[in-house]
């Protein structure tokens, strides 16, 4: 077999035209081997770019006491403000409400919240406060947070009484608030599908959107993105490959999602345009910083996680149809 290469070879180069003939050849199959590299790249990158470039940080979610979890999670004039709880009781204690440096996530400040807000899943922020919710009550808080500095104690007001307990997820942009719901089955209120509500922020009404909102029992997190005049939605949902085994063991394996809506409040229209999956096992709230970062925490790991849109292609129209209720 040796041999016939061998004379092949030598025909090839004893004959001018057959070695021209091989020396296109070669180079007609170096350049499609580089046609092909590229377009394998340039296609990866795309698919990339529509995704959010999540990064595990090596900081973990700071610690007040034995068996804390992260919860609430929003960014407050340049600081990223944490609430947490002790146990799945309404009597397990008040929730704290701590202010972290957002690069190295040290805590700055703690307060701890009134007696009956225990569970404080809800956290969101506009310039001027803070709102918090409890999952075992329909009350929202407004925390005045100069004043909270000012008296080194929670200064805060119940400004309004949501359509149901369970709140686990809120974000306010532009007057508007938006409330996710999340279902533990052991206790009240339990429903069949739990939806994004919102409300008027001065006046406490509800507000109709039309459009789809998909259903997301396990809602974790919600904030609102202004992005390039445009305002979106995104929202952290659990995914258990086994609830069963979620609710006797608090584990999971199961990589979460993150679902992303644009909003457009003058019209009262929303429209699901894609989900997306985070790395996280248990995601919790989101917080987003105003310019390029997303936040998170993992009440699985207890690790803070960092999002970058690589791409405005995250936040293009066109629906999602393989989405669906979870």
């Amino acid at each position: 077999m040796l041999w016939h290469l061998f004379l092949l070879r030598m025909r090839i180069l004893s004959n001018p035209e057959m070695f021209s003939l091989s020396i296109a050849c070669r180079i007609l199959f170096v350049m499609m081997k580089i046609f092909l590299v590229v377009t394998i790249c340039l296609l990866s990158s795309l698919t990339y770019a529509c995704k959010i470039n999540w990064k595990r940080l090596p900081q973990k979610v700071p610690s007040f006491a034995e068996k804390v979890r992260p919860q609430g999670l929003t960014v407050f004039k340049n600081k990223l403000v944490l609430t947490n709880h002790f146990k799945d009781t309404p009597t397990s204690g008040p929730s704290e409400l701590a202010f972290l440096d957002i690069e190295n996530f040290a805590v700055e400040k703690k307060f701890y919240f009134p007696k009956d807000f225990s569970h404080v899943g809800g956290l969101a922020s506009d310039e001027h406060y803070i709102y918090a919710s409890d999952f075992d009550n329909q009350d929202l808080l407004r925390i005045d947070v100069d004043a909270s500095f000012s008296s080194n104690a929670l200064v805060s007001k119940k400004i309004m009484t949501l359509a149901a307990a369970g709140a686990s997820g809120l974000s306010v942009s532009k007057g508007l608030l938006a409330v996710s719901y999340y279902i533990v089955p052991h206790r009240s209120p339990y429903f069949s599908d739990r939806l994004v509500q919102f409300y008027d922020l001065t006046s406490g009404k509800r507000v109709s959107f039309e459009g789809k909102i998909l259903g997301s029992n396990f809602s974790q997190g919600l904030t609102f993105i202004n992005h390039k005049s445009k305002l979106y939605l995104i929202e952290a949902i659990n995914v258990f490959s086994s609830v069963m085994r979620y609710w006797l063991t608090g584990l999971d394996d199961a990589p979460d999602l993150i679902r992303v809506y644009a909003v457009d409040i003058a019209a009262k229209k929303i429209t699901h345009l894609k989900d997306d999956l985070i790395p996280s096992l248990m995601v919790e709230d989101l917080a987003f910083d105003g310019d390029k970062y997303l936040y998170t925490t993992d009440e699985q790991d207890f690790h803070f996680y960092r999002g970058t849109f690589q791409s405005d292609c995250l936040l293009e129209s066109g629906t999602d149809k393989n989405a669906k209720s979870i």
